[in-house]
């Protein structure tokens, strides 16, 4: 088989907002040897490993970074075999492991079946905690960072935000009336919005994740969906279709990193789980490296939504409903 198959390529699996990103940043300085601080945004993203060619629509190795691409094939074998012989025609001269990332949990099995000598990490938000953090950073990090280096083509990106506007039309108009919500969303990086479009938009991917009784006193009566793949719609307003639990496709072989080593600045679980990943002890410079970089990386994210997600939530509930 090519070699580009045989080599012990690392890929990273987490949901949107977990941070994986960063964790695939850190893998790749560990295997080519190179400890520059990471590159993190003001809003906290880091967004570095495989970015340009996601926008590109040229990432092949990955096998897609969203469940929402199947649709573009008529079957998984074609969708399979779509990305095989882009991966043979296009990676003829890659001679080293890569580092790849996905959200797509359903590509797990993919790798290990053709990717013999793979390393698989995946970043778990098991706890009511982590998958609210989880939630709020992608909010924040994505539709609402004007300088986010978002890793999706300009189409996929477009048609995201088409989409979030249309569900969060009802969510504004819970805090300011009907007027001006087209104007406002479509200035969404103005500061004078910021606050009542993030409130509103945490409120409308609660509801589409059913994790509203996570911050709200309400009756769940809606099944939490954070950690189930989700695959999109037959037809366009239709609900999506809830697939198998994101654990289905984790084994013994896969590396599991919790979500809340951020929250609790655990810098242990990181460094053990990196060992692992790299199938090696880790130098003293190299620990160093992880230990500043989690260090470098924590520090740029909100503090209050680390610790406890849910004051977050109240006190940005509070903040629009002194304004409004």
């Amino acid at each position: 088989m090519e070699t580009i198959f045989n080599l012990d390529h690392i890929f990273i699996v987490f949901n949107p907002g977990s941070g994986g990103n960063f964790i695939a940043g850190i893998a790749n300085s560990l295997i080519n040897a190179s400890f520059d601080s990471p590159l993190i945004s003001s809003a906290g993203s880091s967004h570095t490993v495989k970015t340009d060619n996601k926008a590109a629509g040229t990432d092949f190795l990955s096998f897609g970074t969203l469940t929402e691409e199947h649709t573009l094939f008529p079957t998984a074998d074609a969708r399979i075999n779509y990305y095989l012989e882009n991966i043979r025609n296009n990676y003829t001269s890659v001679t080293t492991p890569q580092v790849v990332w996905t959200h797509d949990f359903t590509n797990i099995p993919i790798y290990k079946r053709f990717f013999k000598n793979a390393r698989i990490l995946v970043i778990t938000t098991h706890t009511d905690r982590e998958c609210l953090t989880s939630l709020i950073m992608n909010t924040l990090k994505t539709l609402l960072d004007e300088q986010a280096n978002i890793p999706l083509t300009k189409q996929h990106w477009e048609n995201a935000v088409s989409r979030w506007k249309e569900h969060c039309v009802p969510e504004m108009k819970k805090l300011v009336g009907s007027s001006n919500i087209d104007q406002m969303l479509s200035d969404r990086f103005n500061p004078v919005y910021r606050d009542t479009i993030a409130l509103a938009s945490i409120r409308t991917f609660l509801r589409y994740y059913g994790m509203v009784s996570l911050v709200e006193d309400v009756n769940n009566t809606e099944r939490m969906v954070f950690n189930n793949v989700l695959y999109p719609p037959d037809k366009q307003g239709a609900p999506y279709k809830i697939g198998e639990s994101i654990y289905s496709y984790l084994d013994q072989d896969c590396v599991i990193l919790p979500y809340s080593y951020l929250s609790d600045n655990d810098d242990t679980v990181l460094l053990d789980r990196m060992t692992a990943l790299i199938q090696r002890e880790l130098t003293e410079e190299e620990q160093g490296f992880v230990k500043t970089s989690l260090y470098k990386y924590r520090l740029a994210q909100n503090q209050t939504l680390l610790e406890d997600p849910r004051k977050f939530y109240n006190d940005l509930k509070s903040k629009v409903n002194n304004k409004t």
